[in-house]
Order: C-alpha cells, then structure tokens, then sequence
C-alpha cells in the first residue's frame, strides 16, 4: 500500500514537472536594456533623421490629437502612411498624411538627397510638388511622427508580458527626460513655457518571436495648471503604429507621388 502511494507521488509530480516546462515552452525573457533597443531600431526605420543608413518600413499612423485650452477643446484625427525602402545603397521614402475634418493632405518624400513636399492641400485634390532643402526635413515631418526621444535612464517602469508567440512591451518614461525641447515642439498649441514639462510618457510595443515589430501605441500628454491647481491648457496625443512590413519593400516613388501632384517630373 505505501509502495503504490509512493509510485501515485511519483507520478503526479513528474506530470506537474512536465506541465511545467512544457508551459514554459515559447516564454522569453526581454531585459530593460535589450527593449530599450528593439524600440530604438524600431523608430530609426521610419523617422528620417534617425536613420544611420537607408532603411526598409511600411507603416500606418492613426493619431488622435486633443487640445484644451481654457474653455475651447478641439479634437484632431490624423491617418499618416509612410514607406521607406533602399535602393541601391540609396534612400526613397514618402510620408502622406491625411487630415478628414479639415479635407486637407500634406505628402512629402525624399530620393537619396533631394527632399520634396507638397504642403497645405486639399484631400481628394493633386497639388504642386516643390523640393525644399533637406536640412529643413525634421521640421517638416515631425508633427506627424511625435516619436518619443528619451534616453534609457528616463525609463520609470518597464514590463514583458508573453501573448501567445508575441511579446509586449511596456514603458512609462519620464517627461521630465526627453530629449532638449521635445515637450515645445510636440505641444506647440499650448505654448509651454521653459518649466512646463511633459506628463510621464506610456509605450507599448508588440513583437513577434523574432522581436520584429508588429504595433506600437504611444500616449503622450502636457498638463499646465494655474496658480490655483487647476488645469489651464492640455495636448493629449493618443498615437497608434501598424507596422504592415520592414524588409523587401517596393514602391516606385515617381508613380506614388503621381496620385497627390500633378507634375512630377522634379523628381528625377
């Protein structure tokens, strides 16, 4: 009788051990420092002047963008689509964004080192294709990117949760930390002045198990109060990323910015 319940132990713990691992089976563990890159080579594919060489992206931004100030608060929905590929050692890479409410369209877009951009047009209308300098490039295309530039240190918390074969992702950065004037060029509308700093930043950012980015979300917020406590002024920018493709992708540029201007013989 004690030999069988001995051989009974035996067995429940040896199925609990295989439970165990098997259970196992698929997790990984991210430390803080190797998230920290997967986010940074994520946002160099797709923001310009963050690229140390041509970069390969397909990706789609819906941007939720709201602004109290006093007693006015307005809503702003922007869709952003912006391939990037390399040819030949070479950058070609556009940016379209789109603003519904307003029926407006901007398209911008670089070969190698010639930057062109169409600006203030109408959705739904061809406009005047122009080559800017590419120096003036960052200016042009940071209000739809908003990326977050922070250093490692700036991060407050950091959490990996497993999702089937995907990992998430998770950091709250501290606003205080972004990188120099981050907070006035992102919250423009409200005017912050030099002591406004931004909210604490939340990021999430979901990859498959070869750590190749499928979506991001970036909420990001600046609350100025008045001497009594109260709030004053507020930016809010709720922004999600579909990363649709990162390697092997193809567009022909001249055809692409053929849909938004009506001449695009610029571009050579």
């Amino acid at each position: 009788m004690f030999n069988k319940i001995i051989k009974i132990i035996t067995i429940v713990m040896i199925l609990l051990l295989t439970l165990t691992m098997f259970s196992g089976c698929g997790e990984k563990s991210l430390t803080q420092e190797e998230a920290y890159k997967i986010y940074y080579d994520t946002i160099q594919k797709f923001v310009p002047e963050m690229m140390k060489e041509p970069q390969e992206c397909d990706v789609e931004i819906t941007t939720r963008d709201e602004v109290t100030y006093l007693s006015e608060h307005f809503v702003r929905n922007l869709y952003t689509k912006i391939q990037s590929q390399n040819v030949d050692g070479k950058l070609q890479y556009y940016m379209l964004g789109e603003f519904p409410e307003a029926e407006k369209m901007s398209f911008y877009c670089i070969d190698n080192n010639k930057f062109y951009v169409i600006s203030s047009g109408k959705l739904n209308e061809k406009g005047t294709l122009v080559e800017r300098n590419i120096q003036m490039m960052p200016s042009y295309i940071f209000a739809y990117l908003n990326t977050p530039f922070f250093k490692e240190d700036a991060i407050k918390s950091f959490e990996v949760e497993q999702k089937d074969a995907d990992t998430v992702i998770s950091f709250i950065v501290d606003g205080t930390k972004m990188e120099e004037g981050y907070d006035t060029r992102v919250m423009a509308e409200i005017s912050p002045g030099v002591e406004d700093k931004l909210d604490d930043v939340e990021l999430v950012l979901t990859v498959d198990e070869n750590n190749t980015p499928k979506t991001m979300s970036t909420k990001i917020s600046l609350s100025i109060l008045n001497d009594s406590g109260e709030l004053r002024a507020q930016k809010i920018l709720n922004m999600d990323f579909v990363f649709n493709k990162l390697d092997n992708v193809d567009f022909d540029l001249k055809e692409v910015a053929s849909k938004y201007a009506n001449d695009v013989s610029i571009i050579q």
